[in-house]
């Protein structure tokens, strides 16, 4: 079984929705700390911050050490199972989307073709992490790539571009299936939709490659 690192104390906030939640929930019902009236679900809920602080009772926590929130000790003795298997594909990083521009397909891009592949998607849609790994870099592109954040999983990065909103830092480690952001039309686009690259890590514009994973 592989296990599901642990993704920081931020992660774990109102409107936060991951299948690591629905996985941690399993964990503390298993435990017997359930505070649950039907059970966890995806969606980061008192229930499961009343769940997870009975967890911390039981390790002999006490004051804000038991405030439901996890903590990398806690986190480790709960032992939650990566929710994908550690490392397992999901099928699409704007889940229910496919893609609606192709990678590398001529046009008046600055290369002359498509540097990635576009996700047509509702702005506010989530987007996720396609594997498992860290976020290595956010940043601001007003006059390309808009709001954006970069995965680094298996000596690659991948960009998600375009962004509304990320909801994970720099830094964070992500397990694939996690929300990460979600679809904007910030910077150079006509629309909404996620614009997602990949590259060899640390490499530069230009130096993408197949977005597949």
């Amino acid at each position: 079984m592989s296990l599901q690192p642990f993704p920081g104390a931020g992660f774990f906030h109102d409107g936060q929705v991951s299948p690591i939640i629905t996985a941690m929930g399993q964990r503390l019902v298993e435990e017997g700390c359930s505070q649950y009236q039907v059970g966890p679900g995806p969606a980061w809920s008192g229930a499961d911050q009343a769940s997870y602080a009975a967890f911390q009772r039981k390790l002999g926590f006490s004051g804000g050490d038991a405030d439901g929130i996890p903590g990398q000790t806690s986190w480790d003795r709960l032992q939650v199972p990566s929710p994908n298997g550690g490392g397992n594909r999901v099928s699409s990083p704007a889940p229910g989307h496919g893609v609606t521009t192709a990678y590398h397909i001529p046009g008046s891009w600055s290369l002359g073709y498509h540097t990635g592949a576009d996700y047509a998607a509702a702005e506010g849609t989530p987007c996720v992490a396609v594997l498992d790994g860290s976020i290595s870099e956010t940043g601001e592109d007003p006059n390309a790539y808009g709001n954006y954040l970069v995965l680094r999983s298996n000596g690659f990065d991948y960009w998600y571009c375009h962004l509304s909103q990320r909801t994970v830092g720099r830094g964070a480690s992500v397990g694939a299936g996690q929300q990460i952001a979600l679809v904007g039309h910030t910077g150079n686009a006509t629309g909404p939709h996620l614009h997602f690259e990949k590259r060899p890590a640390g490499a530069g514009f230009g130096q993408d490659v197949n977005p597949n994973w």
